[in-house]
């Protein structure tokens, strides 16, 4: 059932009320309307005086009160959710109490309201202005944390499962819900593996405190599209564990929002993280110059041989001129892609992503998903630029690999 809020109020209490002064109706209040049990709350910030919230003890369910009379700093005579009329008075002797009365929008339903202010919950003074965001609204309604352990899975003989939160619809997975996070759990008892997810709760955790700032923006300022969501891809390329991450968030309490994506890497022998940038021989030359002057072919500009091979085919030869529309004021080199030299440290540096076949050097896309470029580089095509640590990791691959194929 949806409902709108009408609050008159004496007009003596709103002539004499301070502008610098909490708003009458701000905090907790319980009560009902007609025989059902209702908690309500009005926030009193800064940023949020018109609006409101309320729920039925019955449903728990949240519904957003905004008022009509914006700037009214939380004293306006009207509040409205969608359907009906609340027309109710503040107490002239004192604030803490409400009374009116529920109209249904076509006049044919009347029924009596009261509120009543919360003064103490759990022990502790209810403070007024914390509005809706006080434990003493949220305790009732806020989801609680509960972890969905998902099938077990095998990709190539690695075992695994998805582990994840999603509070829009608890024990549901992520790909039903806004606001939810996932990650997984390697099975398995031996040293490597305990390692590896230990590593993965501080990597790619399923964060609740994450999802609960999410739910709560959405739910107290009625912002009800708000999405957090993180997904997970798992791949076993020889004997390394690769995770990729997907995050997506339109929540504004959180930053960064947007689009972002990250890329681990483990040794499935020895537990610990790769790192694919150690595969290659360190570049003795140094690079001068700028994006807009590899662009243009200056010729006078030094390059360092593997940023400067993987730079060509990734920026000059694929995106040519939409590079400089998109990253030219970055005005960045082939090495701070390469070793996150710049200014910028990692934020432009390449992701790189590894296949059976060769390594994907990505740039990162900006957070709305547009602009980055990527490209994928055999291990022939790489050979000449990979040191001995990196050759004998390739030679683990081809070698995990021709052994699937007998």
């Amino acid at each position: 059932m949806k409902y709108s809020l009408l609050l008159l109020l004496f007009a003596p209490i709103l002539a004499l009320a301070n502008p610098d002064e909490k708003p009458p109706l701000s905090g907790v209040w319980t009560g009902t309307i007609g025989t059902q049990a209702i908690t309500a709350c009005f926030n009193a910030g800064r940023y949020q005086k018109d609006t409101g919230n309320y729920y039925y003890q019955r449903y728990l369910r949240p519904i957003f009160l905004k008022s009509t009379d914006i700037g009214s700093g939380g004293t306006g005579t009207e509040w409205k959710e969608n359907d009906g009329e609340w027309h109710m008075v503040l107490d002239e002797q004192h604030s803490d109490a409400v009374s009116g009365a529920w109209t249904s929008p076509d006049k044919s339903r009347t029924l009596p309201i009261t509120l009543a202010k919360v003064k103490e919950f759990n022990g502790e003074p209810v403070k007024d202005t914390d509005g809706c965001w006080n434990a003493a609204y949220l305790e009732a309604i806020k989801p609680s944390p509960k972890t969905l352990l998902g099938p077990e899975q095998v990709i190539n003989g690695v075992k695994y499962r998805k582990v994840s939160m999603n509070i829009e619809t608890p024990g549901e997975p992520c790909d039903t819900g806004r606001r939810c996070m996932e990650t997984i759990e390697i099975i398995g008892d031996t040293l490597a593996i305990q390692s590896i997810n230990r590593q993965l709760q501080e990597t790619a955790p399923v964060d609740f405190d994450d999802l609960l700032s999410c739910w709560q923006t959405s739910v107290l300022e009625g912002y009800y599209n708000l999405e957090r969501i993180q997904t997970v891809n798992v791949s076993v390329i020889g004997p390394y564990l690769m995770l990729q991450i997907g995050n997506h968030s339109t929540c504004i309490t959180m930053r960064p929002i947007g689009v972002w994506n990250s890329t681990y890497i483990w040794n499935l022998k020895i537990g610990e993280r790769e790192d694919l940038f150690s595969w290659f021989q360190d570049d003795e030359e140094s690079t001068q110059g700028t994006l807009e002057e590899f662009v243009q072919g200056d010729e006078e500009s030094t390059q360092s041989t593997l940023a400067k091979f993987v730079y060509d085919r990734i920026w000059i030869d694929d995106l040519e001129y939409d590079l400089l529309q998109c990253y030219g004021d970055f005005d960045l080199s082939p090495d701070d892609y390469m070793y996150g030299d710049s200014e910028y440290g990692d934020r432009y540096r390449y992701q790189l992503v590894l296949s059976n076949s060769g390594i994907r050097f990505e740039v990162p896309a900006r957070s709305n998903g547009s602009c980055g470029g990527r490209e994928v580089f055999t291990f022939e095509e790489l050979w000449p630029f990979l040191n001995e640590y990196g050759k004998a990791a390739v030679a683990q691959i081809r070698k995990s690999g021709a052994a699937k194929k007998r």
